[in-house]
């Protein structure tokens, strides 16, 4: 199986299960961001500011570390897989979020990009507190910040 099946599947598993549109823009989110690879959402290819402080600096590295260490917990654990492609879809759908201010077809997409990164930190907890700590770093507020930017 694919990470992407594992991740759609992980999501059909849940109780209770979502809504049947929230469920399909999920499954369509995820399916997106498989056939992109979407490099953006991993932290590949994001600029970083030029930070003044050895201390802003340090942060900006870890944050991408944690990403990049999201991937290394989903090498040694498929759901840490799954919960890795489950927030880069997340990221992916915030952004759709952010183009289309006051489109009402963004409400979705935004309660979408919630349960995904909600599903990330499920599915990471799962896998351990490894891949939750790589999770929680690498998606968390901050970082989400510098994704979004």
């Amino acid at each position: 199986m694919s990470v992407t099946s594992d991740a759609l599947h992980w999501i059909e598993r849940r109780v209770p299960e979502a809504p049947d549109a929230l469920r399909q823009r999920m499954a369509e989110a995820i399916r997106a961001v498989a056939e992109r690879g979407q490099p953006e959402a991993r932290g590949e290819g994001v600029e970083v500011p030029r930070l003044e402080s050895r201390e802003e600096r340090s942060e900006a590295t870890e944050a991408v570390a944690a990403v990049e260490e999201v991937g290394a917990a989903g090498e040694r654990s498929g759901q840490g897989a799954v919960a890795r492609r489950l927030a880069e879809a997340g990221v992916a759908r915030l952004r759709t979020v952010l183009e289309a201010p006051g489109e009402r077809e963004a409400a979705l997409d935004l309660l979408c990009a919630d349960a995904l990164l909600t599903y990330a930190m499920e599915a990471a907890a799962e896998a351990g507190p490894e891949a939750l700590d790589a999770i929680a770093r690498g998606f968390g507020p901050e970082r989400l910040a510098q994704l979004l930017a």
